[in-house]
């Protein structure tokens, strides 16, 4: 079961310039028992730099974040950690 954490939030801006920013909240996650985890939100990071755009491929040039990939209106970045990990984020065109 997952508790939604209404403070958690990020923004990616990409700019037809080639250049980025991003605000994302940073995640605790501990695990308790089993399969049980404590998810807890941190403090608002902040990133910025320029990016690169091929084969559907979104590259941030930046080591806190691997590849994109675009489709549709959905932009994933996929990590593939087990728990307590995260599995991939995904930001949705507005």
């Amino acid at each position: 079961m997952v508790t939604e954490l209404p403070y958690l939030s990020g923004v990616l801006t990409i700019d037809a310039s080639g250049v980025w920013s991003a605000t994302l909240t940073d995640l605790n996650i501990t695990p308790v028992t089993g399969d049980f985890y404590v998810v807890r939100c941190l403090e608002t990071l902040r990133y910025s730099g320029r990016y690169s755009y091929k084969n559907g491929q979104l590259n941030l040039d930046s080591a806190s974040f691997s590849n994109f990939t675009l489709s549709g209106t959905i932009l994933t970045q996929t990590l593939g950690q087990e728990l307590p990990g995260v599995l991939s984020y995904r930001y949705e065109k507005q």
